[in-house]
Formats: structure tokens, C-alpha cells, sequence
């Protein structure tokens, strides 16, 4: 079992779901759809660990390596950042080895995205598709063997998808 909700009601202040179930095996996906307001992004923030939920539990496998991809990348103008900076923002670095590891992945990450050519741009300049693929490749980094994506595709042009 990869992950086990139980019960789960998710909302601001009242419930915008009746309780969730459901459980995800390895190897599975799980995609959520339905009209604005109805708690998709809610339920991967309660996921994610980033907001608690009204009631209800869930449960991941233990140690489990998971990313988040905010479905808005916003960070204030004021804080300086390139995209190498944003790129190695959550990441706590081990020893120097995990630090060379990132290195080689970071390559990797930058080629595969087209993202070479604005690693040195400033984050604030760049156009919401930029920011997204930006927002990938920082949850990527990590190799997570969970990815939660909030509207992933979001201000990506058809080049990108």
C-alpha cells in the first residue's frame, strides 16, 4: 500500500467533499477532475502535509519520497532568485556526494525541460509556462516515488505538453 485515506473531509472552514476513501497501490495513478471549488487542490495540500483536513486520516507508505507542484509558482518579487536557486530551494543536501549526485541530475532535469538557456534568469521574469516546467523540474529533483501535481498542464504552451 502506497497510500490509505480513510475518511478524509477536506475543506476551509466546512466540508467541501463528503468523506473520501480510497487506496493507492504502487505502480497506480490517480488523477482528480471536476468543476473549480470542489477541493482537488485542497485534497493534494491535505496530501502533501501542507494543510490538515477537517476529519479523517491518510496514511503513505513509510519513508516515502514525495513531491508537490503548486498549481501557481509565486514567490515575492523582492527575494532575488534565479532559476538555479529556485531549482535547489526544499532540497537539504547531505553530505558533499549528494551534493555532486544533484549536479549530474540537475543537467539532466535542465536538458530534458529546455530549461539551459534561463538557469541564470532571474524566476520573477520568466512567463507562467516557464515557471511551471521550473516548478517540474524542483519536484522532480528529489526522485520522488510520488509526484502530486495541481493542474500540471497550467500556462504550459502545446510545445511543452
Amino acid at each position: 500500500m502506497l497510500l490509505k485515506v480513510k475518511k478524509l473531509i477536506i475543506g476551509h472552514h466546512q466540508a467541501l467533499t463528503p468523506a473520501i476513501d480510497f487506496t493507492l497501490e504502487a505502480g497506480q495513478s490517480l488523477s482528480l477532475g471536476g468543476p473549480n471549488g470542489v477541493g482537488k487542490s485542497t485534497l493534494l495540500k491535505v496530501l502533501a502535509g501542507l494543510k490538515p483536513p477537517i476529519s479523517g486520516s491518510y496514511l503513505w507508505q513509510d519513508k516515502i519520497r514525495l513531491s508537490y507542484l503548486a498549481q501557481e509558482l509565486e514567490l515575492d518579487p523582492l527575494f532575488p532568485l534565479n532559476v538555479q536557486d529556485f531549482l535547489k530551494m526544499g532540497q537539504l543536501f547531505k553530505p558533499s556526494l549528494e551534493a555532486q549526485k544533484w549536479q549530474g541530475w540537475q543537467e539532466l532535469i535542465l536538458n530534458i525541460l529546455n530549461l539551459q538557456n534561463i538557469q541564470r534568469a532571474s524566476f520573477h521574469e520568466l512567463s507562467g509556462g516557464q515557471k511551471q516546467v521550473c516548478g517540474l523540474a524542483r519536484a522532480l529533483r528529489s526522485q520522488p516515488q510520488v509526484l502530486l501535481l495541481d493542474e500540471p498542464f497550467n500556462h504550459l504552451d502545446s510545445k511543452k505538453t
